[in-house]
């Protein structure tokens, strides 16, 4: 072999490999909602990847690294790190994930969503003069705008105290610790969605919790796992990966309805073991496997009329059509075999479905 012939095939060699490495990422960005203790972890599944290393372990063989962000600004905050190009995956709750999309961020929902549960608090100060619900009416409430509790807010004031939420009471957007804050120094007269950590201090008392079972239309939030349009083309093997781990790690942690292992795990953020317990949803696997169906679909329809209709966002749009990519989704749920491992859960949304579509009709 003559040595051009040799130079020739060296350099197609070169470049095979090249091609070959561009095909992953040298680094997997993956941003969630972070906490009011400003502490590096979440709970749930994805607390349960992140500390069993589930994603570093299936990238790590293809030298590719995890880096986690928690942003304490929430979904606001997760929304303008995609625009702006920093996230390759990301969580939210309702509100945020279907605002954003609504707004132009070009988001892929790849992986369905429990079915809620657990408890939220509307919080006052201990010595405050309001003593039930409906004297909130005009008061100065807090919650972070943009989020989950944005939208809560505004649907409790509709269907359970029957005043307009935003034009009714005086609200203030803060986030978790500065809520605190506030409440504690009389700045604000309640907070919605507040921690029981407060209560605990003697600083606040509960004037209502907010339940699946007592306040249905209030309390789901139908939040969604995503990546973008951009990254799905350009790596659609690991995105396929990342919802397979997630998928695996969600029947692992599921499968038994490990309460102590999820309690431990919601602990690691800063909240106490006892106000853990309090809030957890009653059934763990029904709050939290995520699920790609009908119940899902409803939940983030109704959020996303609810949202038009308070003037959240401007515009509708399509959801399962447009919005989501099942395509990774279904083909590891297939091949996990989670259709029969989940038959019970599936079978419970079912349900919820057909009463949650009865309540809404009357």
């Amino acid at each position: 072999m003559n040595s051009r012939i040799f130079r020739t095939l060296l350099t197609l060699s070169a470049l095979a490999l090249s091609a070959q490495a561009a095909d992953v990422p040298s680094v997997i960005r993956l941003g969630w909602v972070g906490n009011k203790f400003n502490k590096a972890f979440t709970g749930g599944i994805v607390g349960y990847a992140q500390e069993t290393q589930a994603w570093e372990k299936e990238f790590g063989k293809d030298g590719i690294k995890i880096e986690w962000s928690f942003f304490t600004g929430t979904g606001p905050a997760i929304n303008e790190a995609v625009a702006n190009g920093q996230l390759d995956f990301a969580s939210s709750g309702d509100l945020p994930s279907t605002s954003g999309r609504s707004n132009g961020l070009p988001t892929r929902v790849i992986v369905g969503a429990g079915a809620g549960g657990g408890t939220r608090y509307i919080l006052v100060s201990v010595n405050s003069t309001i003593r039930k619900p409906a004297d909130l009416k005009g008061k100065r409430i807090t919650f972070q705008k943009g989020t989950y509790a944005h939208l809560g807010w505004d649907r409790y004031a509709r269907d359970i105290l029957h005043f307009d939420g935003e034009k009714e009471a005086k609200v203030y957007s803060l986030t978790g610790g500065d809520q605190d804050v506030a409440l504690a120094s009389n700045s604000v007269d309640a907070i919605y969605g507040g921690g029981l950590d407060l209560v605990d201090r003697g600083v606040a008392r509960i004037i209502d919790s907010i339940q699946d079972q007592n306040y249905p239309t209030v309390a789901w939030n139908a939040g969604s796992t995503y990546t973008t349009q951009k990254f799905i083309d350009k790596y659609p093997d690991i995105v396929y990966r990342f919802v397979k781990v997630y998928l695996k790690i969600a029947d692992e942690i599921e499968r038994n309805d490990n309460k102590a292992l999820l309690r431990r795990l919601d602990t690691k953020s800063g909240t106490s073991l006892k106000n853990v317990i309090a809030a957890e949803p009653t059934d763990y696997r029904f709050a939290n496997l995520p699920i790609f169906d009908d119940l899902y679909r409803v939940g983030v329809e109704r959020a996303i009329a609810d949202e038009v209709s308070l003037k959240l966002v401007r515009k509708p749009f399509d959801v399962a059509g447009a919005w989501w990519d099942r395509s990774f989704y279904d083909k590891a749920f297939a091949e996990l075999g989670l259709g029969a491992k989940w038959k019970e859960v599936i079978n419970q949304r079912s349900e919820k479905l057909k009463n949650l579509q009865k309540l809404t009709k009357k």
